[in-house]
Formats: structure tokens, C-alpha cells, sequence
């Protein structure tokens, strides 16, 4: 089974979408594997750092954390790779509401000075937050975390 790990997830109304899309793809997650939101980025950190993980759950949601720093998703799945060398190029499923989506998507396509490293790139699927319940949503996700032959990227193997 795969180790899913959600870090910082949206309120109820969005977790319970995402956690039933999570579930129809084959990935049910359990409560010790949700990281609160609020959450420094340090603490995300510790708290992966010593578990497996096979896909991480990383809302794009900017927001502040509790230590009152602008976090968003992105900036923490580069600061994840850069701490816990392991994750890079573990599938990262990243839901993000219509209004940021867009930026989001130039940051991961982008080679600029706020573009996102190879690895969150390659690892990335923003998933519009909108559009949790389509079929074509379902079939993306599991297309993400399960590598196709001879890819080099780890995912789940069947």
C-alpha cells in the first residue's frame, strides 16, 4: 500500500473532496498521515523526515503559518527536496484554487527566477481544486503516481 502524506491541508469542505479523490485513486490516507495546517515549514520537515512517504499532498494554499511567515506550496516542496534529499521525484499531488492556478503553473513551467526547481516540475500535478470530482481528475492522478514503464521517477510500483 502507499505511504501518502498530506501536509497543510485546506478545511474541511476541500479535505473531504480531496481526501475522496485520494481514495477513489487507490491512495486512502489515515489521520497520522495529515501534517496540520498552520504548521512552520520546519516542522512539516521533522515531521517527513522520518516517515516513508510514497506521494505527498501539498495544497498550494498560501497562507500564513504560525510563526506568521508567508508559506505556500511550492516554496515548500522545494524546501522538503533541499532538506530530505529522498522525496525528489516522489509524485506530488498539488491541489490550488482557479485563482492561483495559473500562477502556479508559470512557476512550474518557467525556467525564470521564480520557477521551481527539476524536481518539483517533474514531480508536480497541480490539480485545479474545481474540478476534484471529473473523471479526467482521477485519471491524472493515478496516471502521476504510477510511473510508466522504464520512467525514472519512483512512484508506486504494482
Amino acid at each position: 500500500m502507499a505511504h501518502v502524506t498530506i501536509l497543510r491541508p485546506y478545511g474541511p469542505l476541500i479535505r473531504t473532496r480531496v481526501l475522496a479523490l485520494l481514495e477513489k485513486a487507490g491512495l486512502p490516507v489515515d489521520e497520522q498521515d495529515i501534517i496540520p495546517g498552520g504548521a512552520t515549514d520546519e516542522q512539516v520537515i521533522r515531521a517527513v523526515r522520518g516517515r516513508t512517504t510514497d506521494v505527498l499532498v501539498v495544497p498550494f494554499h498560501a497562507h500564513t503559518d504560525e510563526a506568521g511567515n508567508a508559506v505556500n506550496g511550492l516554496d515548500l516542496a522545494e524546501r522538503l527536496i533541499e532538506a530530505v534529499p529522498r522525496l525528489a521525484g516522489v509524485p506530488i499531488i498539488m491541489p490550488a484554487s482557479l485563482a492561483v492556478l495559473a500562477g502556479a503553473r508559470l512557476r512550474i513551467a518557467s525556467a525564470g527566477t521564480r520557477s521551481s526547481s527539476a524536481y518539483v516540475r517533474a514531480a508536480t500535478l497541480l490539480v485545479d481544486e474545481s474540478e476534484l470530482e471529473r473523471p479526467e481528475t482521477l485519471a491524472a492522478v493515478v496516471a502521476h503516481v504510477r510511473p510508466s514503464r522504464g520512467s525514472k521517477r519512483p512512484g508506486i510500483r504494482e
